[in-house]
Order: structure tokens, then sequence, then C-alpha cells
């Protein structure tokens, strides 16, 4: 009996050895997939150059929660808005030069972007060296010689895009050889302000995003008391739809802020209200207001209107040249303002 006893015994040891070694697998298996599945979060750039009021977009993939995001030193990265599923995307600003880390956070688990700004490069300015005088030892003496006739470029007749899809094709291509382009206007006559207040910069901007395969055409204007910036985002994969997104701000308080989707033939050069605008306006304190809405949709689509001629001028102003093929676009071959 007392040997039976005992054989039991060393069974229950051996079944609770089991146990033990059987539940410590499957934790091991838990917080392994619980790494592995934080570990596939990943940023799109983890470092950026960029120059002075440059804009980018940035984004999380694979967030399977709300992402946060932040600037370690917003006077010289600004985060303009954000955007997407679950806010992964993230659009910012290059404000002055200098270092800052962009800083994206998904739950407990942290990715991070650092960005460097620098001042645009000055063309540098080269010295000419006099050219010796000859003494007459050094005098050449004259040969005549038979004049090479100039060869005249071959005249390669100028075409324009017959379609969206190639225009856009010759604008990403324009865009990936010289890089985004832009042009930076200032006056001091802005939506009907005097002539005594002071001067407003536009900077307006033309980027490609190949991560995401999106055009940015963006408009930033700042003055002393306030600063707009309006980004219109266009799918590669469908020119016609575009998201427009305009975010108002007094010092670093965004105070009213508007998305909506359109045709990109609702933007054109006209100063009337062609796209409506659904303002969330909020102050600092949380209080609603009204009455501002047609003031500000004023103010946005003049803006709009203003960064509808530059973006034009932008465009025209590169002609794309292949062997036997030359392109000019305009920016209503890419649909805008063309029903």
């Amino acid at each position: 009996m007392e040997k039976l006893m005992l054989k039991i015994r060393k069974n229950i040891s051996k079944l609770h050895i089991l146990l033990l070694v059987f539940g410590s697998v499957i934790c091991l298996n838990c917080n392994s997939g619980d790494v592995m599945a934080a570990s596939k979060i990943k940023i799109s750039k983890k470092y950026l150059t960029l120059n002075v009021n440059d804009i980018r977009t940035l984004a999380v993939k694979n967030a399977n929660k709300k992402v946060k995001w932040k600037s370690s030193k917003r006077k010289i990265v600004k985060i303009t808005k954000t955007s997407g599923k679950r806010k992964n995307k993230c659009t910012v600003k290059a404000m002055t030069a200098g270092n800052a880390t962009i800083i994206a956070s998904v739950g407990k688990k942290k990715v991070t972007c650092k960005i460097t700004v620098k001042n645009t490069v000055e063309t540098p300015v080269t010295t000419k060296v006099p050219a010796p005088v000859p003494t007459e030892a050094s005098v050449p003496v004259p040969t005549e010689t038979t004049p090479v006739p100039s060869v005249a470029p071959t005249n390669v007749p100028l075409k324009i895009p017959s379609n969206e899809t190639e225009a856009f094709n010759l604008l990403k291509k324009m865009i990936q050889e010289k890089g985004t382009t832009d042009t930076d206007t200032a006056t001091k006559k802005f939506l009907g302000m005097s002539k005594k207040e002071s001067k407003i910069t536009y900077i307006s901007q033309i980027s490609y995003d190949s991560a995401d395969k999106t055009f940015c055409f963006a408009i930033y204007s700042a003055g002393e008391n306030i600063e707009q910036i309006i980004t219109v985002n266009v799918k590669e994969s469908n020119y016609k739809d575009a998201v427009i997104h305009t975010v108002i701000q007094a010092g670093n308080i965004a105070y009213a802020e508007s998305e909506s989707k359109c045709k990109l033939s609702d933007i054109s050069n006209t100063t009337s209200n062609n796209i409506k605008w659904d303002f969330n306006i909020v102050d600092p304190l949380g209080i609603i207001f009204s009455g501002e809405e047609a003031l500000l949709a004023n103010k946005s689509n003049s803006l709009l209107s203003l960064a509808y001629r530059n973006w034009n001028n932008l465009v025209t102003a590169n002609e794309i040249n292949t062997p036997s093929e030359r392109y000019i676009l305009t920016i209503s071959d890419l649909g805008f303002g063309r029903k």
C-alpha cells in the first residue's frame, strides 16, 4: 500500500512540473507575440533634411490605435495637421533652421523622425580673375580661320497633355527631377487689408509624396497676428477627387480647421465661394463661436484663388523636354477649374 501511495505522489509531482512548463511556454509565446506586434509599427521616414518653408507628410504604418503626434521644437518644425485612419498621417512645416524630432506615439510604442532644417542655399558668388595683359612677346599672330556655323536647335513641336493622367505623370517627372518647387510673393495687400498694415508673405509649393503616391499643392500665408495654411492633396490613383485642408492659426493655436472633398474643377481662379468650407471654430477655452464662418470662408477662397495663380506659374515655368517631344503644362491640364 505504501509503495502504491509513493508511486501516486511521484506521478502527481511530474504532472505539476509538466503544467508549470506548459504555462511558461504559453506566456513566452504571448509576450513574444506582443513584441512582434509592437515591432511592426513603423514611420515612413526616420530622417529628413528640409529647407525653411518646406512641407512634408509623415505616416505611421500598422497603427492599431490612434496616433498622437508631437514636435520636440515647434519653433523649428511645426505640425500643421493630422489626418488618415487613426490619425496615422501628419503634415509638418519647416519654420526655421535647426534640428527637431517628430514623435509619434501609438499606445506605449513610440517612433520618431529626426528632421534637420536648413536655410535656402544661396548661389555662391564667384570672383572673376582678370585676364593677363599681353606683352609684345606673347601677342599671337592672327591667322585666317574658317567660321564654323552654329547648329540651330531642332524645332521640336510643343505638345499639350491629352488627359489628366498624362499631365500628372509629367508633373511627377518634373518634381522628381527638379525637386519640390515653390514661389515666394510678398505684398501689403491681402484680402482687402489696407496698405498701412504689415506685409504678408505667401509661399506656394507643389510636391509629390512617393510613399503615399500623393501630390500636394500648398499655400502658406503669414503676417504679424495670423497665419493660414491650405493644402490640396490629390491621390495618384484618382486625379479627379481632391481633399482640401485648411488651418488658420493665431500664434501656435489653431482656432479654425476644415477638411472637405471636392473635384479639381471646383478650384478655379476666382474669389467667389467656390468651395464650401465646414469650419469648426473653437477658442483656447473650448468656446464655440458663431457668425465667423462666412468671413473665414471668404478668406480661404481668396487665398485659394491666389494659390491657383501661383501654382499655374510654377507649372507653366517648367517645360518638360524629351528627345522627340516637348510638353508645356498648365494648371488647367491637371483638372483645376476645368469643367
